[in-house]
């Protein structure tokens, strides 16, 4: 009887569901006699595919309670289906799947299964709940969600209950109503989790990792501002007291060209062993925010590297902190010359005369390096770039008697075979940009070019045009440009490219 009631309940299926890889939709458990909303039917559908996948059509789909998975269920629901809540609630959805592992045999199969999943759709806790709580997983997979309007939080990952591997990505997190202030996109105690292409917008605070250790951050961008403020002329709601992103607790937290991008505070470091690695802090004047901290680093030891802060407001600090902390590679935006800058890229220029001293480009010789990928060219983008600023009031201070120059001076060396040039440009104040394409060998040297050898980069394209007597000059240079791109390797695309600059200068001599 068992056997014939399982083909039974096959041959019931949509023949889309089947084919799909889905066993069970929801559309199969229609709403019955006396329910006011959709909660008891996605309930009921979840209950009925232990350990299966669960497909949620597009639609509306109205939560007064909570929808609680422990049965291995999997969701995948449509990109136009929504669970709202509408009612006080926890978690519009939580899931807790070492509930069902503990309910499986020895030697079951199913323990062995690292494949679950929630996929597609928007849940909104709709300022009444948060939007999902994750506790008791195993390499699970979060995909292509939004969770918007989250109370307490929109995403809640909870390693205390027993978790590690979350594999996130293309997660999308925004509130759109206001009373909420105070919340976190995310907030997690998991470990050795990833988190990719997740962007939060008005969450008060974007990404909170707590205890959980080894976890990764790569382009995450988090921003606010969008809602106003609750009083006339205050902060805007999401942004009093906002941090962008908050490590916490264990170590080993990676966070790899993530932007913090308009918050109170930028990176709020209280954790061990934490790195940034070429992220970005930016504040969007326009929504009026100052009296900004980009880094406050409260313990731990911390690495920040080739990481790019901009000063567009008059009160902010690039760093406060009392753990250990190594800079590299910095570059810094609008800075003034006075301004703490740890670890910044330095451009120098001798003096015109016979006293001048010669400066280091990068603080203890640590280099700048470029590195490519085989065919990372092929396509667009088809180069790498960095552009290092140079301060007017800090050339004005340090070389009172400079000249326009006479040589540009950079030591540099390439980090792959195949690599044998590299693309320095001078770009003035007044826009007129200067260049040329220098040779590289695998060992050390200073390569030396005559500033008068320098062409005019009008390929480039709405340049001013050239007048009478323009030439390159140190006194006028705002912007030095280091590129890598396809023009330089096309009969080498397919392969591996790399190089290291540790100093460039300007002599007068």
């Amino acid at each position: 009887m068992t056997h014939f009631m399982k083909i039974g309940v096959l041959c019931a299926l949509p023949l889309a569901a089947a084919a799909a890889g889905w066993d069970n939709s929801l559309d199969q458990f229609p709403a019955q006699p006396g329910e006011a909303d959709d909660t008891a039917r996605i309930q009921r559908a979840i209950n009925a595919t232990p350990s299966g996948v669960l497909y949620v059509p597009r639609g509306l789909y109205k939560v007064s309670s909570p929808l609680v998975v422990t049965n291995l269920c999997s969701l995948d629901m449509h990109k136009s289906a929504i669970l709202r809540a509408v009612c006080e609630m926890p978690y519009v959805l939580k899931v807790n799947n070492a509930i069902g592992f503990r309910g499986l045999p020895k030697g079951d199969d199913r323990l062995h299964d690292y494949n679950f999943f929630v996929t597609g759709g928007r849940i909104d806790g709709n300022g009444l709940a948060s939007c999902m709580a994750l506790d008791g997983f195993r390499h699970y997979s979060l995909r292509d969600i939004s969770f918007m309007n989250g109370k307490v939080c929109g995403l809640r990952v909870n390693g205390e209950a027993g978790g590690y591997e979350l594999i996130a990505f293309n997660l999308y997190f925004k509130c759109v109503i206001p009373g909420l202030a105070g919340n976190a996109a995310v907030w997690s105690t998991g470990g050795d989790s990833h988190y990719t292409d997740c962007v939060v917008v008005d969450y008060t605070i974007g990404f909170r990792m707590g205890r959980g250790g080894s976890n990764r951050l790569t382009r995450c961008h988090v921003w606010g501002g969008p809602l106003p403020a609750t009083e006339p002329g205050g902060e805007r709601e999401m942004l009093k007291n906002s941090v962008n992103f908050w490590i916490d607790g264990a170590g080993d937290t990676i966070l790899r060209d993530c932007y913090a991008d308009t918050g109170k505070t930028g990176f709020l470091v209280n954790g061990w062993d934490t790195h940034l690695d070429g992220c970005r802090y930016f504040n969007n004047y326009g929504f009026k925010l100052d009296d900004i901290t980009i880094i406050d680093h409260r313990c731990g030891r911390l690495l920040v590297n080739a990481c790019r802060f901009n000063k567009s407001n008059p009160k902010i600090r690039a760093y406060t902190g009392i753990g250990t902390v190594e800079w590299r590679n910095m570059i810094y935006s609008n800075f003034p010359a006075d301004a703490d800058q740890p670890g910044a890229l330095d451009f120098e220029v001798d003096q015109d005369c016979a006293t001048a001293d010669d400066w280091e480009f990068l603080p203890g010789g640590k280099p700048c390096v470029l590195e490519a990928k085989p065919n990372e060219f092929a396509g667009k983008p088809d180069c790498r770039s960095w552009r290092l600023g140079v301060s007017r009031k800090t050339f004005a201070r340090k070389f009172p008697k400079a000249g326009p120059g006479k040589e540009l001076v950079v030591r540099a060396r390439a980090t792959r075979p195949d690599t044998t040039a590299v693309e320095i440009t001078l770009i003035h104040a007044n826009g007129k940009v200067w260049g040329t394409q220098m040779p590289l060998e695998t060992e050390w040297r200073d390569i030396r070019v005559p500033l008068a050898e320098l062409r005019y980069f009008k390929h480039w394209g709405n340049l001013p045009p050239l007048e009478p007597g323009d030439a390159p000059d140190a006194r006028l240079l705002q912007t030095v440009g280091i590129c890598y791109g396809k023009w330089l390797c096309p009969k080498t695309l397919d392969k591996e490219h790399g190089f290291e600059i540790s100093s460039i200068r300007i002599t007068g001599r």
